[in-house]
């Protein structure tokens, strides 16, 4: 399928972060169709996605190939019934959406025909639209990302001071295990000192009872 687009130069609108509209006329099935043309950055998925629910407001829309028709399409500026084609693609990272409207007699509704406009109107609102949301998409997706960051930083907070807290109160059982610690040494300390009197005293006592010992033996009768 040949994708061509010939810009006709007309005073465009300015819509913000999209591009403006203008009016085109593009080859689709090999039949040269007159409409109006804007492309946007929003992801291609989500332009397929919103784009198709916009034209079911409409009709049926039957897509191929990046081609979505809406062949007996009620639209509430025309008395009739009119045919929707419009074709997206990507060029340059940017999605192009091309909207036209004919009235199943070769007319178009577009640039120069009395209601030209509320068919351009048609695609200004629905970028406009797209815009909007996904400003409110990444607006909300940067305000969860920070409510994120904000509950991890509490969550961190909390274990730091719980963590504290059980590092102060593990400070002070070390505190006073070493006090106990000193306590036991000095007394450990004391009762060495005792020790050494106690085993010097029982061993003076010892040689005292070993000499007396010796004495009685010594009286033994022959």
């Amino acid at each position: 399928m040949k994708k061509q687009v010939f810009f006709v130069i007309f005073s465009t609108l300015a819509l913000g972060a999209f591009a403006q509209t203008q009016p085109a006329f593009v080859d689709i099935d090999k039949q040269k169709r007159q409409g109006y043309a804007a492309s946007t950055d929003v992801d291609r998925r989500t332009v397929e996605r919103a784009w198709k629910d916009k034209l079911s407001q409409y009709g049926r829309v039957d897509s191929k190939r990046d081609v979505y028709t809406v062949n007996f399409a009620k639209l509430p500026f025309l008395d009739n019934q009119a045919r929707i084609v419009s074709q997206l693609y990507t060029t340059k990272k940017r999605t192009q959406v091309f909207l036209s409207v004919d009235q199943n007699n070769g007319e178009y509704v577009a640039a120069g025909h009395g209601q030209g406009r509320e068919v351009e109107l048609m695609l200004v609102e629905f970028l406009r639209r797209l815009d909007f949301d996904e400003q409110v998409r990444v607006a909300e997706g940067s305000f969860s990302e920070a409510e994120k960051a904000s509950r991890e930083a509490v969550k961190r907070s909390e274990r730091l001071l719980r963590d504290l807290e059980n590092n102060k109160k593990e400070a002070e059982r070390l505190a006073k295990k070493l006090e106990e610690n000193k306590a036991e040494f000095t007394k450990l300390q004391a009762d060495t000192a005792q020790n050494r009197i106690d085993r010097t005293a029982t061993q003076q006592v010892l040689e005292k009872q070993r000499h007396d010992v010796e004495n009685v033996k010594s009286r033994k009768p022959n």
